[in-house]
């Protein structure tokens, strides 16, 4: 799974230096689509607050993530596994853009497995009642040496990331709730609570048009975060058996946009919810323990890789910058157009492929241009994923 090359020397990366992979390539490089409408005249300082904000928190996050300066997203690593990235053979016509071009192709991949929650103790999140309760599971995928034009190059690769979480919505719609979640977190003790961002009392502008789309922003992630189908819901016992999605939209070619989502062959493993004793007594790394006993079996492991596009005629459907919304009968709308295959056995738990996993970087603008990342979710990563691993991989080792 290690080569030589991608080996972990100790020795730490200079901030610049580590930025720098994340600027070779920025979004006015492409020509404009018709899916992405102009951008709000307020985001790009939005963006540049959020970004700014992000490294602080890291900073502040670190007693409660063993003193180490971790990602400002999912931090908390279940582990990293070898993978082969492989595009189906009877791959459809009109599925046959940018990485999927080829049929039969097969790449190299990583994927690593995460929890979004910002406490790194605890597999399950410690909700307002101090009970533990469910969270925000993620899948990456890093397709390894694409070729063609990338936005930006990875590790002086050109390399094609998939970062996915197990709903089909994301929390949050857009750069303005964003950053209004960003300030609640950075305020609190060890940026840790987002009670504020939640609190319409807090913060509201005077404008009753701005007043109501803050309310709107926080009735959309309620439901995102505790309605029926929301994250609270979704109960994982084993990451390597769920669906995930990548939830925000992306290019596909020319004249359409795709979204896309990995599926384990043959389907979602039915995930009973946690009885009162399980939320009091199960391990606490309990997700990790899971997908290392998988793969340390001897028997393989694959997920479907999935997507549907739609055309620009569709484009109001589709509400490329509201991040919280599904596409028109989305989830029935998915399609096979990969493999991705985990050769078992692995050991994901051992120092030296926890080192690996935590120097990999996953970001959506590590990326083919014919798959450009859509709309403000997707915007705002660019340069607040770039700060947050240029701060985290100045503060650790960090591969050649």
């Amino acid at each position: 799974m290690f080569s030589k090359k991608t080996t972990v020397p100790m020795r730490l990366v200079p901030v610049a230096a580590a930025l720098s992979l994340f600027v070779s390539g920025c979004p006015s490089e492409s020509p404009q689509d018709d899916f992405e409408a102009n951008a709000a005249p307020e985001e790009g300082a939005q963006i540049a607050e959020i970004t700014r904000l992000t490294p602080e928190m890291q900073d502040k996050r670190k007693p409660i993530q063993g003193g180490a300066v971790l990602r400002g997203v999912h931090p908390k690593s279940h582990g990293c596994l070898a993978a082969e990235f492989r595009v189906n053979e009877n791959i459809k016509e009109r599925f046959r853009v940018g990485l999927f071009a080829s049929p039969g192709k097969t790449f190299k991949a990583d994927l690593r497995f995460s929890n979004a929650a910002v406490h790194t103790g605890d597999d399950l999140a410690v909700g307002a009642s101090g009970t533990r309760e469910n969270g925000s599971r993620g899948m990456a995928v890093k397709v390894r040496n694409v070729g063609g034009s990338v936005f930006i190059k990875d590790e002086k690769e050109s390399n094609q990331d998939f970062l996915m979480i197990n709903t089909p919505e994301f929390a949050f719609r857009n750069s303005r709730d964003y950053l209004r979640l960003t300030k609640a977190v950075h305020a609190s003790k060890l940026a840790l609570d987002p009670t504020k961002y939640f609190d319409p009392a807090h913060d509201l502008p005077q404008d009753p048009n701005q007043a109501k789309d803050v309310i709107d922003g926080i009735k959309a992630s309620g439901r995102v975060i505790g309605g029926p189908q929301g994250i609270k819901s979704k109960t994982v016992r084993n990451p390597l058996q769920v669906q995930y999605f990548g939830a925000a939209p992306f290019l596909f070619g020319t004249g359409r946009a795709m979204k896309f989502s990995a599926q384990p062959c043959g389907g979602e493993t039915p995930q009973e919810a946690f009885t009162e004793i399980e939320k009091t007594t199960l391990p606490k790394d309990y997700l990790r323990a899971a997908l290392t006993e998988t793969v340390k079996k001897g028997t393989d492991v694959c997920f479907d890789f999935m997507i549907q596009v739609r055309g620009k005629e569709d484009v109001d459907a589709l509400k490329i910058d509201d991040a919280t919304t599904q596409w028109p009968d989305e989830l029935a709308n998915y399609e096979p157009v990969a493999r991705i295959t985990v050769k078992a056995p692995q050991r994901p738990d051992t120092s030296e492929a926890t080192a690996y996993c935590e120097a990999l970087s996953f970001t959506p603008w590590h990326s083919l241009k014919e798959h450009q990342p859509l709309g403000s979710i997707n915007r705002l990563r660019q340069d607040v994923y770039g700060a947050s691993a240029g701060h985290r991989l100045g503060a650790q080792p960090a591969k050649e």
